[in-house]
């Protein structure tokens, strides 16, 4: 009974350590498996700052890490609780989703090893249950914003593996916010369609900045990512795999009153000689849905590309403006030493700007480079188009003032009447005020502005008139071929400028739409001035509004200064 007993304990232990011994050598028999203590519970980190960056990699974009911690991370750290968000591969290859028990590969398996040293040595990886799929990374964002909220960190900012991050500037940018007040704030921000696949599942096109790098306020970012989770998770059914678009769609539906905000925080990663070549993609141009004056800006930007890279030009389709049809749609420039020298300087500032939508508002985007040549071609469109055989003295004078721009708009805006009174000729007698019909509308503020520079030009002895009725391709050409011209904040008239012959000035500023770091023309002359915005023009009473507009300098709080 003794001899029983005994072997009754006995063969449980006996068959405990066979059990153990097979399972050591069937794992011995695969590749090593991953240790899953390797990666630190985030939650227990200690925050060390109000602002949260996540940085989208991938498991095997370790190369690009590397890049950020060398060029900006340990910096950006000083002030920020920053790592990267890093999803993971797919455990296998087979499309039979209803196998059970498959095991990851091997190189699956060795990725997963050096991920996890990478993370013991650097402590930077944040780990996030999604493969790491171009078609993800709407859902790859989402948990993003959602784990920061989790943290309660007062501002977000989402930024590629590819990028160049501005500490300094996003420091001060969000210095002093308040993170209760709904915040989306960018790199670039694309106000209209330019492409099909900017629209989404539902066919509409919805405001958003561009994706490799943009920033939510903790409140608007709980709202998307936590508190309206189950709608923005079903994506598919009114956006797209664009992430960024996705996230414009989210900030809609959120409902809330948004604050957009244009912010350079970021730029492509590599600059110099090796951020030129990685930049410039040689495809056939292709127009986009952009209005008469962004559309020139963007064609003028991708011929000086082609140029500046000793490529020709080719447009793959048609433009849908009828004088925009009128330009070369191949061309074979050739680049002077002194181009190329300023375009690799460009290349290497923080403020380079290559593939921005909104090309005018950049002072570093390479159209500046080709100005003569831009003055050439398009006198000579405007000549074919509209030949000027009359010898009358005028001055022409833009407006651009409707509620879109006092709705969206907080780059365009209206000029002290000074900025045409202080530069007209005294003898010249003849003014014609241009634009379309809402900057003539009596009942809004938009045309209560233009009487009033009406009679504020007929109190100095000029005589003035008002040209409201004509087509914009009409009042494009006329613009071109004035005497003289003032244009507004606009780069439809700024389009204009360039093929008018005459003396002109262009307004500019850091935060208007066009911004200039190049030397005037012989007869363009761009004027750093001040501007009240659209969107804070809707906010003033007329009175308000009046006593700017007449005033010999910005001194309101609600201009943005020169």
């Amino acid at each position: 009974q003794a001899i029983q007993a005994g072997h009754m304990v006995i063969c449980p232990i006996l068959n405990f350590i066979y059990l153990h011994v097979w399972i050591f050598h069937a794992l011995a028999a695969r590749p090593q498996a991953v240790r899953t203590d390797l990666f630190y519970d985030v939650s227990k980190k200690p925050k060390k700052s109000n602002i949260y960056l996540g940085i989208l990699s991938a498991v095997e974009n370790k190369a690009r890490r590397d890049d950020v911690r060398k060029a900006w991370l340990a910096e950006s750290r000083l002030s920020f609780d920053a790592e990267f968000i890093v999803g993971r591969a797919p455990i296998s290859d087979d499309s039979n989703t209803h196998a059970q028990g498959n095991l990851a590969r091997g190189d699956v398996l060795e990725r997963e090893r050096e991920l996890a040293s990478e993370e013991q040595i650097h402590g930077d990886i944040m780990r996030l249950p999604c493969l790491d799929v171009y078609a993800e990374l709407p859902a790859k964002t989402l948990g993003l914003f959602g784990h920061a909220v989790e943290r309660g960190y007062d501002f977000i900012v989402k930024v590629d593996d590819d990028q160049q991050f501005f500490p300094a500037t996003a420091l001060n940018f969000f210095k002093d916010r308040d993170p209760q007040i709904p915040l989306y704030a960018g790199n670039y921000l694309w106000k209209a369609p330019s492409y099909e696949n900017q629209l989404g599942a539902d066919g509409k096109f919805t405001p958003y900045f561009g994706g490799p790098c943009y920033a939510l306020s903790l409140t608007l970012a709980k709202k998307v990512a936590k508190q309206m989770l189950a709608q923005a998770s079903a994506y598919e059914a009114y956006g797209s795999s664009s992430e960024d678009v996705d996230m414009g769609k989210w900030v809609s539906l959120s409902g809330m009153n948004v604050q957009f905000l244009t912010v350079r925080l970021s730029s492509d990663m590599h600059a110099g000689s090796s951020f030129i070549q990685t930049s410039y993609n040689r495809q056939p141009y292709q127009w986009p849905r952009f209005s008469l004056g962004n559309a020139y800006f963007s064609y003028w930007n991708a011929r000086a590309l082609a140029m500046l890279h000793g490529h020709s030009f080719e447009s793959e389709n048609s433009p849908e403006d009828e004088i925009l049809r009128h330009f070369s749609q191949h061309a074979n420039d050739e680049a002077s030493e002194a181009q190329l020298t300023l375009f690799a300087k460009y290349g290497a500032s923080p403020e380079a700007c290559l593939r921005c939508p909104y090309l005018a508002e950049s002072q570093f985007a390479p159209w500046q480079l080709i100005m003569e040549t831009m003055s050439a071609e398009t006198q000579a469109v405007v000549q074919d188009l509209h030949p000027v055989t009359s010898d009358l003295q005028f001055a022409a004078v833009h407006i651009r003032c409707d509620p879109y721009i006092m709705e969206h708009h907080s780059d365009y805006g209206l000029l002290r009447h000074r900025f045409v009174a202080d530069r007209l000729p005294a003898t010249l007698k003849r003014v014609v005020i241009v634009g379309q019909g809402h900057a003539f509308d009596m009942e809004s503020i938009c045309g209560k502005s233009v009487m009033d520079l009406k009679e504020y030009l007929e109190e100095r002895k000029h005589g003035v008139e008002v040209r409201s009725s004509m087509t914009k391709s009409e009042d494009w050409l006329f613009l071109a071929s004035a005497p003289l011209l003032f244009c507004s904040l606009s780069m439809f008239c700024a389009s204009a400028a360039f093929g008018n012959p005459n003396q002109i000035f262009v307004p500019v500023n850091a935060h208007g739409c066009i911004r200039n770091s190049m030397p005037s023309q012989n007869n363009i002359q761009w004027e750093q001035m001040d501007f009240l915005p659209g969107q804070k023009l809707k906010q003033q009473s007329w009175e308000s509004a009046k006593l700017y507009l007449r005033a010999s300098s910005c001194s309101e709080s609600f201009c943005v200064s020169a």
